[in-house]
């Protein structure tokens, strides 16, 4: 397909259905609620092409998210990622304030409190 090999097709029409770039559209109105999107993606990585395809259609949909590419494989930054990812998620996560907290030796939190959310 597209002078591609494809040996089992029902694997390949089910990859393509499932394939991430095509999550963007089936879930556009879902993407658009997103507090934040953060992607990253090494420029040596099997999976930039999905990546900078995914950052052009969310440009194109004037959907907010963070895109970062970095040299490199798929897991040579895991670290630095994963730092600049938590940053990003963290400026939009909302906690309620716990006031009502009994101690429990070193854990001084109700456990329902935060399964709740």
């Amino acid at each position: 397909e597209n002078d591609q090999v494809v040996k089992n097709p029902d694997a390949f029409k089910s990859y393509m259905e499932n394939d991430i770039r095509q999550m963007v559209d089936k879930y556009t109105s879902v993407l658009k609620d997103m507090r934040a999107i953060y992607i990253d993606c090494g420029t040596s990585d099997g999976l930039i092409v999905q990546a900078r395809d995914i950052r052009e259609k969310l440009n194109k949909l004037g959907i907010k998210h963070v895109y970062n590419e970095f040299s490199g494989g798929h897991a040579c930054c895991v670290m630095t990622s994963t730092g600049e990812a938590l940053e990003v998620f963290s400026k939009v996560m909302v906690f309620d304030m716990l006031t009502d907290v009994e101690s429990k030796g070193k854990l001084s939190v109700k456990w329902w409190l935060i399964k709740s959310n």
